[in-house]
This record gives C-alpha cells, structure tokens and sequence, in this order.
C-alpha cells in the first residue's frame, strides 16, 4: 500500500519539480529498486528462523519509511534543467538513483516475505497485490486533501505502522517502540506540515518561484496563483500589435509551474476587457455574434470573457482542473466578478471529450485555446502528456456538435519547425472533415498567424466570400497574416496537405510527424519519431519543447536497461552462474518469465492510457485500472494455492492460452466500449471498468507465483535467476511500451504483451518448466 502510495505521488513530485516527461520515471523506479531488492534477498539473506525473518522485515520497513522522507527532502530542493547535454544525463541518472533507495528497502520487505514464507506464497502475493490496488485509490483522497509531499509522508507512516506489525509479531519490544515513535514523529510531522507548509517545492522546473499568493494541490495537478502581471500592454496569448490601449489588471494561474491561464481582474462591466477583441484567439467571434459557445479548457476565464464580449449566450465552460474552478468560483470570486456564477455562463468540472459524448446541444462556436496542461497526473507513465482533445475521434465528435454553420476554433504555438502544432492541427481537422463528406475540405478552412500563435477556423459549411471578406479587412486592422484560406496558402506544408488530399506519401515525406493523432495514438504533441533520438544535437536544433518527451523516453530505456544489467543481472551472473550451468532447461526457465515481465507491462501500461478517455479524469484512469488489475490479480494469486502441484503445468498452460484469448477480445473490442459508453456517469463508468478487469486481473494473477512454485520445486538453484530476469524484463518493458505507443499506438504496445504470454504457454505447453537443477 504504502509502495504504491509513493510511486504515484512521485509522479507528482516529478510533473512539478522537473518536467511533466520525468513523471513517467516513477514506474521504473518502482520496478528497479524492488527487482534489484529481489535479488539481494536471494544472494545475501539466507534463510533464518521466523523470528529473525519478522525482525528484519521491521528493519526495512523502518527504512522504507525513513528514505522515503530523506529521498523527499533531496527531491524538493534539487534544481535540475534538462538539456541534451551529457551533464543532464548524469544528474538524470542522480535522480533515478536516489529515490530508488526507498523502493529497495520496500522491496526488500515484501521480497523477503514473499521467500521466506513461501508456504504461503499465494495468500502473501494476494495480501501485496490487494494492498497496492488499496494504495492506488488512497492517492485521490490523499492528494485531494493534502500537498504532495505530505501524501508522502503518509506513505511513510504507513510503512512504519507495518514495521511495527512485524516487530509486534515477533515480540522484538525495542523495535515495537521505535517504530512508534518514527510513526508518532511522522505524524507531528505531517500535523505541522500542514499548519507551516515547510515541506514545499523548492525548485520547480529549474528555477525558484515568485510572487505566489495561493498553492492547491489535487490529484490531477500542483495549481499556483501568482501575482498581478503585465507592464502597461496588452498581454493576451496573441494581443494584436496595433492595440494600443491599457492593459487589463490579471493574476496567473500556472499548473505544475508551467502551463498557465490569466484570469482578469473584472467588476461586471465587459468594457473593462474590451482588449480581448485584439487577441489573435478572438476571430471566430469577429464573424459569430450571438448564439451559444462552447469553451473546452476555459482555465481562468479569459475565453469566456472573449465570448460575452460578443454577445455569445449561454457560454458553457468544460474545465478538467477542478482547483482552477474554485479559485476562480470561490477562493478569488471577487477578483473574477464572479464569472462562474453569472447566468449566461454555465461552468462544469468534466474532462472535454466525456462532456460532449453526452450533450445533445449543437454549439455555434467551440472553442479551445492552448488547451494542454504539460503536466503528469499521478497516472504517470506519459498518460497525461496527452489529452485526447487532439484526436480524429475528437474532431469527429466537434464536427457532429456545432451548428450547421458553426466554426470549431483552435489555437496553437506557430513557433516551432515552422508551425509545426498548428501544421497538425490543420492536418486534423483535414481528414476529419473530408471523413464526414466535405467534398474540399480545404473550403471550411481558415488558417491566421500573429508572431508565434496559430489560430485555425474550421466551419462546418463552406466560408462565404462575405466571410473571407470579413475575415481578410480583420487581419488587415489587426495586423494578422492568413496563412491558408479556401485560395490555397502560401505555406508549402499547408499546400501540399491540400495538393496530395492528405496522403500517406505526404505525411511521410516530411521531416516531422504530422499524421492526425487518433485515439489508440494521442500523441498530439510528439512530433518527432523515435529514431530521431538518434540525432546529434546539431540535427535536433530548433526542435520544440516537447521533443523533449522522445530525448528523455530515448534515455530512460538506456539507464533502465544498463541499471537493470549491473544492478539485477550484474550481481546474478557473478554469484550464481553456475545454477545456469547446472540446471537443464534454463533458457526455457528464462524465457517464460522474461515474457512474464514484458507480457504484463505491455498490458497494463497501454490499458491504462486507453481507460483515460473512458474514465476521463487521467487520475481514475490509474486508480481504478491498477486497482482492478491488482486486486483481481492477487485474487487470482490466491486461487493458485488449491492448484494440485502434480497438475500445475497442465492449469498454468489453459490459464496463459485463455489469457491470450482474452486479450484478443480486449484488443479488438475496447474501443468500441469505449466510444459506445463514454456518455455514461462517471461513477457508472468506474464500476465498469472495475468488472471489465475482474477476468484480465485474475488470470494475470495466476501465472507468476505457479511459475515461482514450478521452479521452486524441479530447479530450485534457479529460483534468483528468474526472479532477477522478471524484474529486469519489468522495468524495461514499461518503458517499452510507451515507445512502442509513440510509434505504432497502443493497441500495437498491447499485441507485444500477448504474443508475450502466447510465447509463455508455448514455454509451458513444451513441458520446459518441469526440469531438474
């Protein structure tokens, strides 16, 4: 519980402290420290009497929970800048070394009971995997109710109540009162944190924070008002040169010290924002006055007041980020004029795609303007680098809900491989329009640039030459560029998406990715290809910020994998390679566990990513998948101990073949569950998830600990050996899999972890296992 508890915070910790893209560092610190503790268990802890066992299983849990908050403080008040620099690399690997440290000494509890008292392997695996899918959900009220380096410390009062568990059990008095003492030290601790806040965030992305008035932390983010802003100029996301009057009084709300919203001092009176009519966002309004809109990410208000100024009744707001809402509702209402309570605007905390699989309305303008929060949620594992907003399934869905002269409006960076998130967005709204019968879709299409904001216009009818009219004397007042109209476009990527319609060829010719996201690949942001890790750093000048995510994903699979050699099977080769030489069968052996531990990380991985847009808010996307997953495995864990061990080898063959089978269902069927149900109310929602990973869990369960009993039994000596080669394969593969997503999505990433368990059944299948050492 308490494991799990730490590793999701981290991803917190992480989104916050470096970038949203070390989030994912988490999962294979997790798997790291507990697979390198596995094996020190095995080479170094021989077997001793219950007692001395229930002893050190006190000693480590005592430091789980003191590294746990030594590895935080480290944490919070390291300043890192990352760079393609070998520099960022070492201290990268600094990083990942020292939080490991608490990982091992978790693992080394739970490896040591787990071998120790092999007896009653089953029940243990179940008691460990339904205490991890309980700390997957304590995250929620955890991060909810408190910042995220208390949550941590609960995680290490955890830890301590069990140290004093296992001291009671066996009598040890010394440790029993220590380990209430750290617990009753942590407490104090956590009552004064809360009162005083001196465990906070010293350096978020590299640098210090100033003029902060507000810090809310929640389970999808770390929210931070700042200060007043601005210096006598309009400063909207893409003012226009040629305004030139005083700016708007405004405080800055900054998600995970990085993503931010403005949020408008404003009394009631719409002449006070009158300059939001000069921002780049605003164009679509300049051709809609009146009628309903319809604000995807409306953050801290500002396109919401964009839309009243135009007269748009009612503006309906979807905002994810529940804290953003209470600043502006409550905690700030004042500041706000109480915007989210006017009667023209309806505000609902909802994630964007979920909310319009269930409207029924039909909008004349749907807005979305920089909507990213480049920031991980505790799902981790590159689930919250992407939204699903910027998706064909997306499109699609906008396209269905305005009216039929309605205009969908996105705004985008245009600084980057000139235009390249504005290029894609063009790209997207392309083939989703010409897949809902635009005959040219190049005719519902208007493209505007000011300095470094792209703003795009894609109107469900044709434009009017009365609109290109419009549109053409706008941006000659405001000193905008049109890039691409219904003429064409000068801009020769934009121009050769409408000479090609789009094709493969096309899409391939180019340096960068720009093929429209879908849903099974939502990798909106990620423009280069995995092999452009590969590049010098001259080739990779000019590359945007989030390129970044295939430089650190590129780096992470060398450190795992090098850790994983010295730290796992460095240590097994040099004290037991000679069970190899003994044992017959052994490549057999390794086999079958490496596709254990590829064949479960490449299933959980891409299911959690696929739940997000299902579930909708990213945090019950790992909540209530890893808790499913879990506590159904160790249910299925626990069915093992009936197992007769004369019939093992024949069950275990039908579970890993039934196993395959069903991930075959999954594969091909959850998409369609989940555009089919994605209407449905959230709590629905989770009680179906829950039920669909009842059967996937339980037969997950099950072939690990018959594998451990199977070798235990005819190849003892080989016992680390797979354990070791589990663990390794384990914290490769979960960074694996998101590379595989990147390149060919994650339906592709789940078809790696079934051929991994078909391979394991035909390991199986072969009678392999049932070898002498």
């Amino acid at each position: 519980m308490s494991t799990l508890m730490l590793e999701l915070v981290l991803t917190r910790i992480f989104s916050v402290t470096l970038w949203y893209h070390f989030a994912f560092m988490a999962i294979s610190i997790a798997l790291l420290g507990m697979g390198v503790s596995g094996i020190y268990v095995y080479l170094f802890a021989p077997t001793r009497t219950p007692e001395d066992t229930l002893r050190r299983l006190a000693l480590s849990a005592l430091a789980f929970s003191v590294t746990t908050v030594i590895a935080l403080v480290i944490q919070l008040h390291t300043r890192f800048v990352p760079s393609f620099s070998p520099l960022s690399f070492l201290l990268l690997s600094q990083v990942y070394l020292v939080v490991t440290v608490p990982f091992f000494f978790g693992g080394y509890c739970i490896s040591l009971a787990l071998t120790q008292f092999s007896a009653n392997v089953s029940r243990l695996y179940f008691a460990d995997l339904v205490g991890a899918g309980i700390g997957c959900f304590l995250v929620i009220p955890a991060l909810s109710a408190l910042t995220g380096p208390s949550a941590i410390i609960v995680a290490a009062i955890l830890a301590a109540l069990a140290a004093w568990n296992f001291a009671s059990a066996a009598g040890l008095r010394t440790l029993c009162r220590g380990s209430i003492a750290l617990c009753s030290v942590l407490v104090l601790l956590l009552l004064a944190n809360a009162k005083a806040n001196f465990l906070k965030v010293g350096f978020v992305k590299g640098h210090k924070e100033k003029g902060t008035v507000l810090v809310k932390w929640n389970p999808f983010s770390r929210v931070v008002l700042t200060e007043s802003w601005g210096d006598g100029t309009f400063q909207g996301w893409s003012p226009s040169r040629t305004y030139t009057g005083p700016q708007p009084v405004s405080m800055m709300i900054s998600i995970d010290a990085h993503a931010a919203t403005p949020m408008y001092k404003f009394d009631g009176n719409l002449e006070s924002v009158e300059p939001l009519k000069y921002d780049g966002t605003s164009v679509a309004y300049h051709l809609k006055h009146g009628g309903s809109a319809l604000i995807i990410g409306p953050g801290g208000g500002k396109d919401v007041l964009t839309a009243l100024l135009f007269d748009m009744k009612p503006v309906y707001g979807v905002e994810i980020n529940p804290s953003v809402v209470e600043i502006v509702k409550k905690d700030y209402a004042d500041f706000s004029g109480h915007l989210y309570d006017r009667e023209d605007v309806r505000i609902v905390v909802d994630e964007g795609r979920s909310y319009i699989a269930r409207s029924r309305d039909t909008f004349d303008v749907i807005q979305a303007s920089l909507v990213d929060s480049w920031a991980a949620t505790a799902a981790g594992a590159f689930v919250l680098t992407e939204n699903h907003l910027y998706t064909l399934e997306a499109f699609d869905q906008y396209y269905k809900h305005l009216t039929d002269d309605g205009i969908l409006t996105m705004s985008r960076f245009f600084f980057d491989r000139g235009g390249a998130q504005t290029l894609r967005l063009v790209a997207l709204a392309y083939e989703a329009w010409k897949a809902n019968g635009a005959e040219d879709p190049r005719k519902h299409m208007v493209v505007i640039r000011n300095v470094n904001m792209g703003t795009v216009l894609f109107k469900k009818s044709e434009f009017t030459q009365q609109e290109l009219s419009a549109l053409r004397e706008l941006c000659r007042r405001m000193n905008f560029q049109i890039v691409a109209s219904p003429r064409g476009s000068e801009h020769p990527v934009i121009q050769g998406l409408f000479d090609s319609d789009g094709s493969e060829s096309f899409y391939a010719s180019l340096p960068f990715n720009l093929e429209p996201p879908s849903d099974d690949k939502p990798f909106f942001f990620h423009m280069l290809r995995l092999k452009d890790f590969f590049r010098s750093r001259e080739r990779a000048a000019g590359l945007a910020f989030n390129d970044n995510a295939v430089f650190v994903l590129g780096s992470l699979m060398i450190i795992v994998a090098i850790l994983s050699l010295l730290f796992i099977v460095g240590p097994l080769w040099t004290f037991r390679r000679e069970a190899l030489r003994k044992s017959r069968g052994k490549w057999a052996l390794l086999v079958y566990f490496t596709c254990l531990g590829v064949g479960f990380m490449m299933v959980e991985v891409p299911l959690m990513q696929k739940l997000l847009l299902f579930l909708g808010h990213p945090i019950y996307a790992l909540a209530v998948t890893l808790f499913g997953l879990l506590v159904f495995s160790g249910a299925g864990s626990y069915v093992t101990g009936y197992i007769p061990p004369d019939t093992r080898n024949r069950w275990l063959t039908g579970i890993l073949a039934l196993l395959a089978a069903l991930l075959v269902v999954y594969i091909l069927f959850l998409p369609d569950f989940i555009h089919r149900l994605i209407w449905i109310p959230t709590s629905a929602k989770v009680l179906l998830v829950i039920f669909a990973m009842l059967p996937l869990g339980f037969l997950m369960g099950m072939p690990f600990p018959m594998g451990i009993k199977l070798v235990d039994r005819h190849a003892h000596d080989m016992v680390p050996w797979v354990w070791g080669i589990n663990g390794a394969t384990s914290v490769f593969a979960s960074v694996f899999s998101i590379a595989v997503a990147i390149n060919w999505g994650f339906s592709a990433a789940m078809v790696v972890g079934l051929i991994a368990y078909l391979v394991a059944a035909v390991v199986v299948r072969l009678n392999s296992l049932k070898t002498d050492a």
